[in-house]
């Protein structure tokens, strides 16, 4: 399967970019979901990139893609899964302060485990054995 999640934490990550029997995957409790997820996603990251602020076309180099973050929808950073927001217009979208300050969380904690941190300038945890040390990225203040 091509890969389609990023969060290592995230239960359906060894169906990631990886190979297994068709069998195997069949018979698989998540199956149903990983098949959902996947699809989902194929259609995100090829859809028109429209701004969800402003409801205008991104240009490509200043397209902010947040894909999928969280399952569960009680969880606050649900209602920011699978998004596409203008770089320039970031700070005239109300609610970007409180995603800042929610991803920065749930990418300090065991919940995320990436490739790819959520919010600049803030550190972010490598798998142990997988990235080596955490760093911090350098803020683009």
């Amino acid at each position: 399967m091509a890969a389609f999640v990023s969060n290592l934490a995230d239960e359906l990550s060894i169906f990631s970019d990886a190979g297994f029997h068709l069998r195997c995957f069949d018979a698989h409790p998540l199956r149903e979901k990983a098949l959902r997820r996947y699809a989902t996603e194929k259609v995100f990251w090829r859809s028109p990139r429209v701004c969800a602020h402003c409801d205008v076309s991104i240009p490509k180099r200043e397209v902010l893609l947040i894909g999928h973050l969280v399952d569960d929808p009680g969880d606050p950073l649900y209602e920011f899964n699978y998004l596409a927001l203008d770089k320039r217009r970031l700070q005239d979208w109300k609610p970007y302060a409180r995603f800042r300050e929610l991803a920065a969380e749930f990418q300090n904690s065991d919940r995320y485990l990436s490739y790819y941190p959520l919010v600049e300038g803030k550190p972010f945890r490598a798998p142990p054995g997988k990235l080596g040390k955490a760093y911090v990225l350098p803020s683009r203040d």
